[in-house]
């Protein structure tokens, strides 16, 4: 069974986000954002859009590499890790755009999950795809070897997740920038 297929996935409603051309509604949950601060997961930074928006190229040059490794069928694994990490990086720059970063350390994916679930309350199901993502890229990182490892469904997924938060990520920022 492959990890798609171990955890439970909604299908997509239209119910589930705003439709991709909106710009997201944004809550900056300053006391959520102030209590990961206090607890030493995010640290203040100053804002920086340059950052963010090399972040998100960044994200956008990953899920191109992951399409053509995807594309060739050999390496479901790289390609997966590759939309992961596009993933990361996109969101990341959702938080650099507000003077925010990961602290390093264990949970450091995983704050990115918290800071911004509550940020965008019209999106949680891409959040919660992000989440996927996430736990099944540390299946790929810290295999169970009684499971079989991703396959080309579950990349072809990721890939759909990846586009649709980076898309997320960019209209945040269009949006942050002209504010």
């Amino acid at each position: 069974m492959s990890p798609s297929q171990r955890r439970h996935r909604q299908p997509k409603t239209p119910d589930d986000d705003s439709p991709q051309t909106e710009i997201p509604v944004w809550d900056p949950n300053r006391s959520g954002i102030d209590y990961l601060v206090e607890q030493n997961r995010l640290s203040r930074v100053p804002t920086n859009q340059e950052h963010a928006q090399r972040l998100l190229s960044q994200a956008e040059t990953n899920v191109l590499s992951a399409r053509t490794i995807h594309g060739t069928g050999t390496n479901p694994a790289g390609a997966f890790t590759l939309c992961y990490d596009a993933s990361r990086m996109a969101l990341t720059a959702v938080l650099a755009a507000q003077g925010l970063r990961p602290m390093e350390g264990r949970g450091s994916h995983l704050v990115i999950e918290d800071a911004l679930r509550p940020q965008f309350p019209q999106n949680k199901q891409t959040i919660n795809r992000f989440t996927w993502l996430r736990e099944t890229r540390h299946t790929v990182e810290y295999p169970d070897f009684d499971s079989p490892s991703v396959t080309d469904d579950d990349v072809t997924l990721a890939l759909e997740y990846t586009d649709e938060i980076i898309s997320l990520a960019h209209r945040f920022l269009l949006q942050h920038t002209r504010s």
